[in-house]
């Protein structure tokens, strides 16, 4: 569903240029969650803006088969509109009469039953995400980009969601690439991990984490897991 190839970028100004991406190469597979992690500031973002048309200032290639939705780490949900007037608008924009009987199957698989008529104030943080993440689905696009999607949450509520994603995910069959700085998060949800280096950054290491699925916690307390765990602390630090 993407291929990439040689993917270079340079940020400049008037007076100066920085070089952000270096003859990066990754693929994603039909359907396969991959995650990319890498150094804060190393250019994650600027390759899911290059992904999704936003920046058009690169050298190299990139394909994707398909169209594209890219979720920032802001929910970015208007507030002065209901959670429900927030997650028809991709509807709205398309100018088609929302779907209610397959939207209100999907407020139940996203566990938003009974907040359809607040508003983004009046939710949790985690609630606030699955708001976001209905709105980004009903864009009915096949490759999803999410960038941090639960770096504002804590802990607890973040671990929830990992399970949640993932039977969303499964159901639905979309294909995921998502930036994190969690290593956990990343070998929890991940068929592939691809680890970007400080800037200008390359990949410098690709992982495919054999965990059957569905996954569960304990996964996370095997040797298996701090294998992986290792290898992408030393992969970080090249």
């Amino acid at each position: 569903m993407i291929n990439v190839n040689n993917l270079s970028n340079t940020y400049k100004t008037k007076d100066t240029s920085i070089k952000v991406l270096e003859n990066l190469f990754l693929t994603c597979e039909k359907n396969q969650f991959v995650s990319i992690i890498g150094p804060s500031g190393c250019g994650k973002s600027t390759f899911f803006k290059i992904l999704s048309g936003i920046i058009t200032d690169y050298s190299g290639s990139y394909s994707v088969n398909g169209q594209v939705i890219y979720m920032h780490q802001n929910d970015n949900l208007m507030p002065w509109r209901s959670i429900y007037d927030n997650i028809i608008l991709p509807c709205e924009i398309r100018k088609e009469e929302p779907d209610r009987n397959m939207i209100n199957q999907l407020i139940k698989e996203f566990e938003l039953v009974g907040f359809m008529d607040m508003y983004p104030h009046q939710l949790s943080g985690g609630m606030r995400k699955r708001a976001a993440l209905l709105r980004a689905y009903l864009t009915n696009r096949e490759v999803m980009l999410l960038d941090e999607p639960f770096g504002s949450l804590d802990a607890l509520t973040r671990k929830s969601m990992y399970s949640w994603l993932l039977r969303i995910w499964f159901k639905h069959q979309k294909t995921v690439l998502f930036i994190t700085h969690d290593i956990e998060e990343a070998i929890y949800l991940s068929d592939v991990i691809y680890v970007m280096g400080k800037r200008p950054a390359t990949i410098v290491d690709k992982i495919s984490i054999d965990f059957k699925r569905p996954r569960n916690m304990a996964m996370l307390l095997g040797q298996e897991y701090l294998t992986y765990k290792k290898r992408l602390l030393e992969s970080l630090a090249k």
